[in-house]
This record gives C-alpha cells, structure tokens and sequence, in this order.
C-alpha cells in the first residue's frame, strides 16, 4: 500500500478531532482565520441529504451563494452573478 495512503487512512481520528475541538471552541484557530457557518434560511424550505429535484436544489445553491456573498460584504451580488459563477465551475469540471 502506498505510504501516503496508509499514513492519511490510520491518522484521519486526529484530522476530525482537531476540526471538531476547533468547531466546538476547545481550541483556538490559526491566526489569520475567519471561519463562518452560514446555515440554510427558514425560507429556502425543507431540504433532506437525499433531496433529487434538480430545480429545489439549484435554488437552495443560488440562495446560500446569495447570503454568503452578503455575510462578507458583496450584497451588490446578483442572482445573474451566482449563474455566471455556477457556469464557470460546472466547465471546469467538464475540462478537469
């Protein structure tokens, strides 16, 4: 097996814990961090992990963009703007 691959696989214990202990205020983040949980609005309706509809799911995408380009000061962002961006990565992905 590769020694990478056996080194990640027997140490990811250590790699959830400290990102839980950091999430839970147990230990203090790097300097030069800004972490921010930006949550799913009572308005963009019930989503569950198994949710299909392509439509309700590009909307909850369209509308979480929308509040995180808010949350760190770009609230000029339009709908039109998460579209373009939304493009741009779905080429990457066909490129790469």
């Amino acid at each position: 097996m590769n020694e990478l691959l056996f080194e990640m696989t027997t140490t990811v214990h250590r790699r959830a814990n400290a990102a839980r202990d950091l999430a839970l205020g147990r230990r203090r983040p790097p300097r030069r961090l800004s972490i921010a949980a930006l949550c799913p609005d009572v308005t963009d309706g019930s989503m569950a992990p198994a949710t299909r509809n392509r439509r309700r799911l590009k909307e909850a995408a369209i509308a979480s963009a929308l509040r995180t380009f808010a949350a760190f000061g770009a609230r000029d962002r339009s709908r039109a703007d998460v579209m373009r961006l939304l493009e741009m990565a779905a080429r990457r992905r066909e490129v790469g």
